[in-house]
C-alpha cells in the first residue's frame, strides 16, 4: 500500500478556495491540497464536497481495508459485524458531510 499522510484529515475555508489539512503532523497543521473555485465554473463544481470526499479519504481506506479482511469469512460474530458495519458507516457520513 502506498505511503499517505496520515489522518484524520480536516476541511477548513479559506478564502476562494477549501483547503484540506492535517492536524496530526508533529510541527502542527500541514495544508494537503487546496480545492479552489474559479469564476469560470462558478456554481458548477461540488467545491465543498469534494473537499470533504478528499479529507475522508484516509477514513475511507481504514473502512475499506478493514471490510476486506472479512469479505473472505464465512460468518462473522455480530459484535464484528457491528463494528465492521459502524466504521463503513462513519466513513461515508464522513464523505458525505453529515
Amino acid at each position: 500500500m502506498s505511503k499517505h499522510t496520515e489522518g484524520p484529515w480536516r476541511v477548513e475555508r479559506s478564502g476562494d478556495g477549501v483547503e484540506i489539512v492535517s492536524d496530526e503532523t508533529p510541527s502542527g497543521v500541514a495544508e494537503l491540497a487546496t480545492v479552489h473555485s474559479s469564476a469560470e465554473y462558478a456554481g458548477t463544481l461540488p467545491v465543498e464536497a469534494n473537499a470533504r470526499l478528499m479529507a475522508a479519504a484516509p477514513q475511507l481506506l481504514e473502512a475499506l481495508v478493514a471490510a476486506s479482511e472479512h469479505v473472505t469469512d464465512a460468518w462473522l460474530s455480530l459484535e464484528q459485524y457491528g463494528q465492521l458495519r459502524n466504521q463503513i458507516d462513519e466513513a461515508i457520513s464522513a464523505a458525505g458531510g453529515e
